[in-house]
């Protein structure tokens, strides 16, 4: 049998009966048998096993009360993530109308016509789904990351989408926005003028 020296226990002699090793030091099971204290153990002891918790394990934290309200970036990142789904949808669902109605015009206007139709209707989708995200990225860089490197990205992408919505709009318009004529101004049925 193994002897060692265990640096904290119990220093009473009544409810130690967990910590006896070879021989019950106290609590008898009954007062009779008090006066042959200490109840030596006669049979073999093969392993014994003392695990002390100390320090002991930290209480769990008290559960924190959730919070209710949503942060400042949370709400800016879901407003952006709403302008970039707003503007996929418009390029996804503005580009498929196009092709419907392209193609459902297809015997009335001819191959020609419906193929100038859907150009015109893809390139308006274009157009509008990259103001939309042209929207997303401005808020993102104003919001959310206000950084000179972000204010730069921002930048050149302002510009690379003001470029295709440039030429896009040429293309669909055929002339330079400024060198357009005005629409016709129809007369005012009341006549005053």
């Amino acid at each position: 049998m193994g002897k060692r020296l265990v640096p904290i226990s119990a220093p009473q002699l009544f409810g130690t009966d967990c910590l006896d090793f070879g021989s019950n030091l106290a609590s008898p099971v009954s007062l009779d048998y008090a006066e042959r204290a200490s109840f030596p153990f006669a049979g073999s002891l093969d392993l014994a096993r003392v695990v002390y918790l100390w320090p002991p394990a930290p209480a769990p934290a008290p559960a924190s009360r959730p919070e209710t309200g949503m942060h400042f970036d949370e709400a800016m990142e879901r407003v952006v993530q709403g302008f970039e789904i707003g503007g996929v949808v418009i390029l996804v669902v503005g580009s498929l109308a196009a092709m419907a109605h392209a193609a459902w015009s297809w015997r009335r206007v001819g191959g020609e016509g419906a193929y100038a139709l859907l150009r015109r209707g893809v390139g308006r989708a274009i157009l509008l789904g990259l103001e939309f995200l042209i929207i997303a990225d401005i808020v993102l860089t104003i919001t959310i990351e206000p950084t000179l490197d972000s204010a730069l990205a921002l930048g050149l992408i302002v510009l690379v989408r003001t470029f295709l919505s440039f030429s896009l709009e040429i293309e669909l318009e055929g002339a330079l926005p400024w060198r357009r004529s005005p629409p016709p101004v129809e007369p005012d049925p009341s006549g005053s003028g």
